[in-house]
């Protein structure tokens, strides 16, 4: 049959179709309305566009038209315009056949390249630079478009890439100022960097806190630390964790918390995490000097005695991605003493983070920080709050 050349106006290009469909085009044109042509039209097209695809044939005998994608652990990926992708199991699959050439994996290992073409039965030809090779339908073990990695190595690459730990670092920026009547300054920078795979987590942090109201330092404090989690099941794991803490403003030379325990993981999914943890904890305390006769020469000085307390460890961790465009995280701590339960510190940070359009790496955190200590040393207050608006990078 001979071939004519027709525009169809389609997007791809011109389509070619056979003399005998030019022939009943030409004969419906003169007598159908601009709306049937263009149904007419888009009919014949996707006709032939289907002689161009690739052609899987059932064991019921029918056949469907398509892409096909890959063969991978007894299931053929067909991509089709009429019905989306779809996965058809091998054993119900006669034979194929490719527009293209493809990658075929053979029993034994053997992989052919080339055009697939259906022989007789559930048989196979494969058109190879080499000629032409015979196989079965129950032989193929897998295949994909030429060119592209099979897919047992990229879902062995996938495999492994997850269980690899990577790092992620974060820093923050808040920097806020007042002149006039008063002149304060507050300066607070933060640090984080996390290595997670996915059995454990080991995170490094540190802060600096500095404010001063005029000629008074109100806020002076440097903390560091380290926390380890390994996970032996999908919910419960161990930890241990150690932070420092040094205070200017409070007189606290030193203040070190110990602690190691056991996590739970209430929810781990992608929008929201729930995390909790229990344990034992050590609190040492060393306290910087402080004055008793400012008016005597030399100034009289007296430190106070470093103190050391064994006590509980609590922590909850919260994250939810509550809306495409920000997200809250909260940390809690609560460190109680056995010697006295009423002698305890509560430790709160949370914010709402919003990404900023200059890019995903950069947000905008705006949240609030609450210390309270139940017995401070001497005049300082319980509890003390910061409130913040952060600037935070976010990198891996």
């Amino acid at each position: 049959m001979k071939t004519a050349r027709v525009n169809l106006h389609s997007p791809s290009g011109p389509t070619y179709l056979s003399s005998a469909a030019v022939m009943i085009a030409n004969k419906l044109s003169g007598m159908a309305t601009a709306g049937v042509k263009a149904l007419m039209v888009s009919t014949l097209a996707l006709v032939v566009s289907s002689l161009h695809a690739d052609e899987v044939r059932t064991a019921d005998g029918s056949v469907l038209h398509g892409t096909v994608e890959k063969i991978y652990e007894g299931k053929l990926y067909l991509s089709t315009p009429y019905a989306g992708d779809l996965v058809i199991p091998q054993d119900q699959v006669a034979n194929f056949s490719t527009d293209e050439p493809v990658a075929v994996r053979l029993e034994g290992g053997n992989v052919a390249q080339g055009p697939v073409q259906p022989s007789s039965g559930n048989e196979l030809q494969i058109q190879t630079s080499a000629g032409t090779m015979t196989s079965s339908m129950g032989a193929v073990e897998a295949s994909w478009p030429a060119g592209q990695k099979d897919p047992a190595v990229a879902a062995r690459e996938a495999t492994l890439e997850n269980q690899l730990r990577t790092w992620a670092y974060e820093a923050s920026l808040d920097i806020s100022g007042k002149a006039g009547n008063s002149e304060k300054t507050s300066t607070s920078a933060r640090l984080q960097a996390t290595l997670e795979g996915p059995s454990d987590r080991l995170r490094l942090y540190s802060n600096f806190e500095y404010s001063h109201d005029g000629e008074e330092t109100t806020a002076k404090e440097i903390i560091g630390g380290v926390n380890y989690t390994n996970f032996f099941t999908q919910k419960w794991g161990w930890y241990v964790r150690e932070e420092l803490e040094k205070d200017e403003f409070e007189g606290i030379d030193l203040r070190s918390l110990t602690g190691a325990g056991v996590n739970y993981r209430f929810y781990n999914q992608e929008r929201f995490k729930l995390e909790g943890r229990s344990g034992l904890s050590y609190r040492y305390e060393s306290y910087d000097k402080v004055p008793v006769d400012q008016d005597a020469t030399p100034v009289v000085y007296y430190t106070p005695d470093s103190e050391g307390y064994v006590g509980m460890d609590f922590g909850l961790d919260v994250y939810w991605k509550f809306a495409n465009w920000g997200d809250l995280q909260s940390k809690w701590t609560y460190t109680p003493a056995f010697e006295d339960f009423n002698q305890y510190i509560v430790q709160q940070d949370t914010s709402v983070n919003i990404p900023l359009a200059i890019s995903d790496q950069w947000k905008l955190g705006i949240g609030v920080s609450n210390t309270y200590n139940s017995q401070p040393e001497g005049d300082k207050e319980n509890l003390d709050t910061t409130y913040f608006t952060r600037l935070i990078l976010n990198w891996k």
